[in-house]
């Protein structure tokens, strides 16, 4: 038997509620969805998972403290004994473009903010099929706080996030850097409306996409950035 634990130290969840962990659109706190999005799906489609495989899925939990998620299957002896080459071959392996025309003079560093799990995955998937990489941010603080780390040529800019949207966190980093030293800040939003667009580059931002974003235009977004 294989087992598996995932630890937090985040906000914890009350005893009496965990049984609701793993039902379909459920979340122990209604005001989560507000602050931070999300479907309430995760966990039963990692329980239905568990289960195709005979295993079994569980947590524990510590208000204030953190929480802890396990998950046991079985398994035949021969990959008992590969399992540590298995693991390995879980780790995503990001290749070269192979496309002549998607190779850039040199790597952009790229900081993608954005709060919606499932459009993460997506926007990084396309960025590695385009040779690129990217580090995450949830909200205009993570924005600010990734900057205060280190320095970015481009920022994938969403403009509905939680707590710090994308237009608050624009005119924090025009007020905090000079023109020559900022990032290009490319907006990301859901809403194509008449005037977004404009409402986009009056708040400083450099260029706009429309989510869905097409991979063709962000890898022309990104050419433009003039890195």
């Amino acid at each position: 038997e294989l087992r598996f634990d995932v630890l937090d130290t985040g906000i914890g969840m009350p005893q009496d509620k965990l049984d609701r962990l793993f039902m379909p659109f459920s979340q122990i706190d209604s005001s989560i969805t507000r602050r931070y999005g999300g479907t309430g799906l995760g966990l039963a489609i990692s329980k239905r998972l568990v289960e195709m495989m005979g295993g079994r899925i569980w947590a524990k939990s510590d208000l204030g403290v953190g929480s802890t998620f396990s998950f046991a299957v079985k398994v035949k002896l021969p990959c008992m004994q590969s399992v540590q080459h298995k693991v390995k071959d879980l780790i995503p392996v990001i290749k070269p473009p192979i496309e002549g025309h998607f190779q850039q003079a040199r790597p952009l560093s790229i900081l993608l903010a954005e709060d919606n799990a499932v459009n993460q995955m997506v926007l990084l998937q396309m960025l590695r099929k385009i040779g690129y990489q990217a580090d995450l941010a949830s909200n205009g603080f993570d924005v600010l706080a990734a900057l205060d780390r280190q320095a970015y040529d481009v920022i994938l800019m969403d403009i509905q996030m939680p707590d710090m949207d994308g237009f608050e966190a624009t005119r924090r980093i025009l007020a905090r850097f000079p023109k020559k030293k900022r990032p290009r800040i490319i907006a990301l939003t859901a809403h194509a409306l008449n005037g977004d667009r404009e409402r986009c580059l009056e708040a400083g931002m450099d260029s706009y996409l429309s989510k869905p974003v097409k991979i063709e235009d962000l890898q022309s977004a990104l050419r433009s950035t003039g890195h």
